[in-house]
């Protein structure tokens, strides 16, 4: 306890603010200076790489993947023949994909949502499937 004040110590740190309003506005105004300047030295990093850490092969395999590949991107669907089927059929899975098409195109609400649909695969994607959907 202060006695020479005659009120306690923790009665005179609470209160110093109220005594001393110019000194205290010139703290603010540094801590607020202070925080401008944090805050212009922060930079985004909009890479996935950053989420992870550095020394784990799943999150290095999963960088690559998105950062090599933006076909990782897109809504890929994978339509095969069925196992009973008696050989390669492309006007079979050519028809699937119109079908598909339409339906996409019939409802609005989906179609704007789309960029376009695509079903011959260009070489990227392509790439994609066999290097990457393929083996996992």
């Amino acid at each position: 306890m202060n006695r020479a004040a005659g009120r306690p110590l923790v009665h005179g740190v609470v209160l110093w603010p109220v005594e001393h309003p110019w000194a205290m506005l010139a703290i603010v105004a540094v801590c607020a200076a202070l925080s401008v300047v944090s805050i212009s030295r922060i930079r985004p990093d909009v890479s996935i790489a950053t989420m992870f850490a550095k020394d784990d092969p799943a999150a290095a395999a999963l960088s690559h993947v998105l950062g090599d590949f933006p076909a990782s991107e897109q809504l890929i669907v994978l339509a095969t023949l069925p196992d009973s089927s008696p050989g390669p059929d492309p006007q079979r899975l050519i028809a699937f994909a119109n079908r598909f098409l339409s339906a996409v195109h019939d409802r609005p609400q989906v179609e704007h949502l789309t960029d376009g649909i695509l079903f011959k695969a260009d070489n990227q994607s392509r790439e994609f499937v066999e290097k990457v959907i393929g083996p996992a």
